[in-house]
C-alpha cells in the first residue's frame, strides 16, 4: 500500500488563553463531589441554636410534645432526638437539600480551590519553583520526624466543611460556562499567525490583525512553571496519552508556555499557548521557509 505524501504545513498559529484556562480542576472536581453528595443522598435538617440531641427513651415517646410529622422518629428507642425548648414541636426543619455525611468532601474542595488560585497568580519558574518544592519537602520531612504530621492531619480532618448539592453544581456549572465562553470564544480571538515570509498578530479581541515581515523575527519560549504549566496545563496528560500510544502525532501536546516573538523592534507576548513544547520546532521550519521566500525574493 503506498502511503499518501504527507501534506506540507503552510501556517503555524498560537492561540493565547487567559488564567481561567487553569481553573478547570474547580468545575470538574465540583461536579464529582457534586455526584458523590448524589449517591450519599443524606437530608439537612435545621435546628434552632437552642437545640440539643437528646436519646429516644419510653419517657420521650410518653411526653408527647412533637408534632405528627416527628412522632414517627421518635418511637425507635435509642435512636439520636433533635429536640428544643423554645420550641416545643421540635424546632427542626426537615428540607429536602441533598447534602453528604461526610465532611471531607468540602474540605477537599476548598483545599483544591485555594490551591489553584495560589498556582495561577504566584509564577514560579526556574530557581524558584525548585526551591519551592524543596521547601515543601522539607517541612513534610520536619513534621514527620517530630512527630507532628499525624496531629495537623487529625485537626484539618476535624474540619466539618459541608456543601449540599446545589452548592456544587451552581458553582461548578456556572464555572464551566465562564470556562467554555474564555476557551471557545474569546481565546481563539488572539494569536500569532506564523506564514511564509510574515508573521500576522492579534493582540486584543476585537482588534484587526496586524502583518509584520519575518525578517529578523526572533522568538523566546519562556523557563516553564512546573506548577502552572504542567500540572494544571496537563502536560502529564499528554505525556501518559503518548506514553501509551493513544495519540501519535509527535505534534500534539498538552501542557501550556508563554510564548515572546521580538520583530522590528516590537515585543509581542503571547501567554498560556496550549502545546507550545511540540509546536516550537513547528514554528523554527516555519521561520526556515520564511528565510527561504525571502532569499528567493531579493
Amino acid at each position: 500500500m503506498v502511503e499518501k505524501p504527507r501534506k506540507e504545513r503552510t501556517y503555524v498559529r498560537v492561540h493565547q488563553h487567559t488564567m481561567l484556562l487553569y481553573y478547570w480542576p474547580i468545575w470538574f472536581f465540583g461536579l464529582i463531589f457534586a455526584g458523590l453528595t448524589l449517591l450519599d443522598n443524606h437530608r439537612l435538617a435545621l435546628l434552632s441554636s437552642d437545640g440539643e440531641k437528646v436519646v429516644a427513651t419510653d419517657l420521650t415517646v410518653k411526653e408527647s410534645r412533637q408534632t405528627d410529622k416527628t412522632r414517627s422518629i421518635k418511637k425507635e428507642q435509642g435512636i439520636d432526638i433533635l429536640l428544643s425548648e423554645k420550641h416545643p414541636e421540635g424546632g427542626v426543619e426537615f428540607t429536602d437539600r441533598i447534602i453528604a455525611k461526610s465532611p471531607f468532601y468540602g474540605v477537599i474542595y476548598f483545599t483544591i480551590i485555594l490551591l489553584v488560585i495560589f498556582f495561577t497568580n504566584v509564577p514560579l519558574r526556574g530557581l524558584t519553583a525548585t526551591l519551592f518544592l524543596a521547601a515543601i519537602i522539607i517541612i513534610f520531612l520536619l513534621l514527620y520526624s517530630f512527630g507532628q504530621l499525624r496531629y495537623l492531619a487529625e485537626k484539618v480532618l476535624m474540619l466539618d466543611v459541608r456543601i449540599n448539592l446545589a452548592g456544587y453544581i451552581m458553582l461548578s456549572l456556572c464555572l464551566f460556562i465562564l470556562w467554555g465562553i474564555a476557551f471557545w470564544l474569546v481565546d481563539h480571538r488572539i494569536y500569532i499567525e506564523f506564514v511564509p515570509g510574515q508573521i500576522k498578530v492579534v493582540t486584543e479581541v476585537g482588534e484587526g490583525e496586524t502583518t509584520y515581515d519575518s525578517a529578523g523575527v526572533e522568538f523566546l519560549i519562556q523557563p516553564t512553571d512546573p506548577f502552572r504549566n504542567h500540572l494544571l496545563g496537563l502536560a502529564w496528560l499528554g505525556w501518559l496519552l503518548k506514553a501509551t500510544r493513544l495519540v501519535r502525532n509527535q505534534e500534539w501536546g498538552l501542557g501550556t508556555g508563554d510564548l515572546i516573538v521580538t520583530t522590528g523592534g516590537r515585543q509581542i507576548s503571547i501567554s498560556n499557548v496550549i502545546g507550545l513544547t511540540e509546536k516550537r520546532q513547528a514554528i523554527t521550519e516555519m521561520l526556515k521557509k520564511q528565510r527561504v521566500v525571502q532569499d528567493q525574493s531579493v
